[in-house]
């Protein structure tokens, strides 16, 4: 009989949780009924690090299309532009060797976001989202230069969802 009362229990706890509105962050779209198709343009590029603006915009339409809230479609016939420019890309040595020679960089990207109807009114922008990711210098500049692009990489996939997910979380 303990254990009948414990389940009629649960479960009126699972259906008083259910009924009060309750759901898991991130779920739905934040939007009006008539957003449902997103373009995302290749971001423009302020930097001298050139192809990095390609590595960013498709990492944004995997993290849009993989996330299915909006359909990513063409810029003609979307219902909101997710427009960007890549303002800078920094990379200090961070630590050194007796020698003062680098063994450490850190990539640092700033960028700058804006989601756009197509009327031209902005549904949310961010002007300074940074993301930072350090990488190993080599005595080899090619695999030093790999490094690089791997932190590059990482960065453009991490600055997708961040962007991904303040554009859904920040309503």
């Amino acid at each position: 009989m303990k254990t009948y009362a414990k389940v009629i229990n649960t479960l009126l706890l699972f259906f008083f949780i259910s009924a009060c509105g309750y759901h898991f962050s991130g779920q739905g779209n934040p939007f009006s009924e008539d957003i449902k198709t997103i373009a995302i343009p290749v971001f423009s590029n302020q930097t001298g690090e050139a192809g990095f603006e390609n590595y960013l915009t498709n990492q944004l339409v995997y993290e849009f299309t993989s996330r299915k809230r909006l359909r990513v479609i063409d810029i003609k016939d979307a219902d909101v532009v997710l427009k960007g420019k890549i303002r800078s890309i920094n990379l200090p040595d961070i630590s050194f060797s007796g020698g003062y020679l680098g063994l450490e960089r850190k990539a640092v990207v700033t960028v700058e976001a804006v989601l756009e109807r197509r009327d031209g009114s902005v549904l949310w922008q961010n002007k300074d989202i940074i993301r930072e990711e350090v990488y190993k210098v080599e005595s080899s500049p090619l695999t030093t230069e790999s490094n690089k692009q791997a932190a590059l990489h990482k960065i453009a996939a991490d600055l997708a969802e961040m962007i991904h997910m303040r554009i859904f979380e920040d309503f």
